[in-house]
């Protein structure tokens, strides 16, 4: 899980550019703690991971996935379609299809 973690965390802040230490200012987790949760050497708390998320502007479910059930029964068939075959890309292109849901949904409250 930390390793997953980790991957996601840098992979979440290379896209947007941030070096640990920008992304240090935006959040207010140090850059040494920032470095050990990157190299699966530290599981940071929640309080934490929420910091990070919220700097780098992604879902908490996006650093936490493997923490989901994946059993959970999802009642609408038409999410459940989508998630079905998300599961089924790799992470970069299930990345692509929820941020296109995530654009659309930012567009659709406004």
């Amino acid at each position: 899980m930390k390793l997953d973690l980790a991957k996601r965390l840098v992979n979440a802040r290379t896209e947007k550019n941030l070096t640990q230490e920008k992304l240090s200012e935006l959040s207010g987790v140090s850059v040494s703690e920032i470095s050990r949760i990157e190299n699966g050497r530290y599981s940071a708390t929640v309080e934490t991971l929420c910091r990070l998320s919220n700097a780098l502007d992604i879902g908490l479910d996006s650093l936490l996935y493997d923490l989901f059930p994946k059993n959970t029964r999802i009642q609408n068939p038409d999410i459940q379609k989508v998630v079905s075959i998300m599961e089924t890309m790799d992470e970069k292109h299930a990345k692509n299809v929820a941020d296109i849901v995530y654009i659309y949904d930012r567009g659709h409250k406004s």
